[in-house]
């Protein structure tokens, strides 16, 4: 990403906590408080210590604007979203939420709906925030989330739809070429002002998620709608879904030209961005370009893998085509994550810690700045594909990746993030459920930012306990 809107807010986390409890133990009767109690951990489990840290952060909720103050647009959407996977991930299909199961979306639909108001489709003027929000969206408006649902929450895809309508005025058209001539199809403008000149990965990446997410989605829908009797006509004709088939390739096209354009094959990273007027590539390598990235081409493995069933597994020659391709993209994935969680400048000693973004070499934990969540979003790929290589493990071949390596990077992943974790719980809090940003300690001070960005370990956690 290239450098904007850095928000520096000087807003350590939030409300003292000596703050509430003088207000518990002394309640005005005739005013209401001022400031919510502090949130109270009943244990040092992980499912309590990750609620305290959700609850912490919501107390810095501004209901005025439905966002969390001291972050910025793009990352209060990234911290709904992390507290959606987080309860997400901490249930199960096969077992009943207990009667203490954490329900924050509640809170989050409230606070969308603020957000919607303000800003129709939760849209602005740089694409990767919007981006950001329709994961969100997407994310609580699938039916089979087993998320609490809101009055109102179907709306989210047609929000989505509106979003990728909006979009998709700033994907290039094939034929695209920067000045030096490189094929930029299929990239997307990091703004949708009419000056923009600028391509980069995160946008791009995002977008092909995003599409991928809205193929399986569709084609799940497509699938109910028609029942068993559509399914045999499916089979017989070959129809496998034409809009989610489109989606499925314009997600493609925009990860083509990620690794055409900005992906170093040797360091198995992806670059930041590249200028459109001068050609030249910003190398940057923050941990969430190649981890968003990863999310991207796990989506379109789960997309395509979704549209062969729904056909019958009829063996076309495009069906074909579009499998091997989802296959390439999901060993690529694979060979970044396995790169990632050995890359010293994001992983030492086994704790995710990104210092080269943000480190207390080169920042004040008071900054409170965008790139502590970088790592956070890593972290959630990984966690993306960890989740899809156990459901492929045994089921499902992919070309030219043994059920080995699946097993083995697997593993790999859940000791970083296990490690992380417990380098969080020794290192990196004062025991009342603030955060700091430097995830191998010391804890330092608690921000917007970087309580936030330990949200997404804790999810993760969540899934890989479940």
């Amino acid at each position: 990403m290239v450098l904007r809107r850095i928000h520096n807010a000087i807003n350590p986390i939030l409300h003292d906590p000596r703050t509430a409890e003088t207000l518990q133990e002394d309640p005005d009767t005739t005013t209401p408080p001022t400031s919510p109690s502090w949130p109270h951990r009943p244990d040092d489990t992980l499912p309590a210590i990750a609620q305290q840290a959700i609850s912490v952060l919501l107390l810095s909720t501004d209901q005025s604007s439905g966002q969390i103050s001291g972050l910025g647009y793009w990352q209060t959407a990234n911290a709904y979203t992390a507290i959606a996977l987080h309860d997400l991930w901490s249930t199960s299909s096969h077992v009943p939420s207990p009667p203490n199961h954490p329900h924050n979306i509640p809170l989050i639909h409230n606070n969308l709906r603020t957000i919607l108001s303000r800003n129709p489709h939760c849209i602005n003027n740089f694409n990767d925030d919007t981006l950001w929000y329709a994961h969100l969206l997407l994310l609580l408006s699938a039916p089979s989330s087993r998320l609490p649902s809101a009055v109102g929450s179907n709306d989210y895809l047609i929000h989505c739809h509106e979003i990728h309508k909006h979009i998709s005025r700033f994907v290039l058209p094939p034929g695209s070429r920067d000045v030096q001539g490189r094929d930029v199809s299929a990239s997307v403008l990091w703004k949708s002002d009419n000056d923009c000149k600028e391509v980069n990965s995160i946008t791009t990446s995002l977008w092909a998620e995003f599409c991928a997410r809205l193929a399986y989605a569709a084609s799940s829908q497509e699938t109910e709608a028609r029942g068993e009797e559509g399914r045999d006509a499916a089979r017989e004709g070959g129809r496998e879904g034409g809009r989610a088939v489109g989606l499925v390739e314009q997600a493609m096209g925009s990860l083509d030209f990620v690794f055409r354009c900005l992906y170093d094959r040797e360091e198995d990273v992806v670059y930041d961005t590249l200028k459109l007027e001068t050609g030249e590539v910003v190398r940057w390598c923050f941990s969430y370009t190649t981890g968003q990235t990863i999310a991207g081409c796990v989506a379109v493995h789960e997309a395509v893998s979704k549209l062969t069933l729904k056909s019958g597994e009829e063996k076309t020659r495009a069906g074909e085509e579009r499998k091997r391709k989802a296959d390439e993209l999901l060993g690529l994935a694979m060979a970044m994550a396995r790169q990632a969680v050995r890359r010293k400048d994001w992983v030492q000693d086994g704790v995710v810690v990104e210092y080269g973004a943000y480190g207390p070499e080169n920042h004040k934990a008071w900054e409170n700045d965008d790139a502590v969540g970088f790592k956070s979003v890593l972290v959630r790929s990984l966690a993306k594909l960890w989740k899809y290589l156990r459901k492929l493990e045994g089921d499902v071949e992919v070309e030219g990746v043994g059920a080995r390596e699946m097993v083995e990077l697997r593993e790999d992943i859940e000791r970083v993030v296990r490690t992380t974790y417990d380098s969080l719980q020794a290192n990196c809090t004062n025991g009342i459920g603030q955060w700091g940003p430097w995830w191998a300690g010391p804890m330092d001070m608690s921000t917007c930012h970087s309580q936030m960005a330990v949200l997404d370990v804790m999810a993760v956690m969540r899934l890989m306990n479940g």
